[in-house]
């Protein structure tokens, strides 16, 4: 007898993002929006509001947006990337050095750490902000 779940590859857990800006990713990461209803002291309808349910998206004391930190995902905000241009140069006591120039984007890690996961995941690649895992990732999860 064979056991076909050998040869079931680990799901993925971890994704790259990228995106335009620090701003961009606070977008990306409030995940989808839902519209839910809003009601008055009696108990009435009296509007709508929109809803972020599966955002990681708070404020601090300032009002400032933060990445928080969830028990089904995790966030490496990493900014910008820096690779060396091909090109080297020298200091002032003559030792050898590549320069080093940003990579276009504002780059993100993400960690998947249960199925909750899932629907911010699927927001973020329907929104193109998840890029084919590099060969040498700048950093990783421990």
């Amino acid at each position: 007898m064979t056991d076909d779940l050998d040869n079931t590859p680990p799901p993925q857990v971890d994704w790259y993002l990228k995106v335009s800006d620090r701003a961009a990713l606070i977008a990306a990461l409030k995940g989808p929006s839902e519209t839910q209803d809003t009601y008055d002291d009696d108990g009435n309808v009296s509007g709508t509001e929109t809803v972020y349910p599966h955002s990681i998206i708070t404020q601090d004391d300032d009002d400032n947006d933060v990445i928080m930190a969830a028990n089904w995902v995790r966030v490496d905000d990493i900014g910008s990337i820096y690779a060396p241009t091909g090109k080297t140069l020298t200091d002032d006591e003559g030792n050898e050095y590549p320069e080093m120039a940003a990579v276009p984007g504002y780059h993100a890690n993400l960690r998947k750490l249960s199925d909750k996961a899932d629907t911010l995941i699927q927001h973020l690649e329907d929104g193109g902000h998840i890029i084919t895992p590099p060969a040498t990732p700048a950093r990783g999860f421990a």
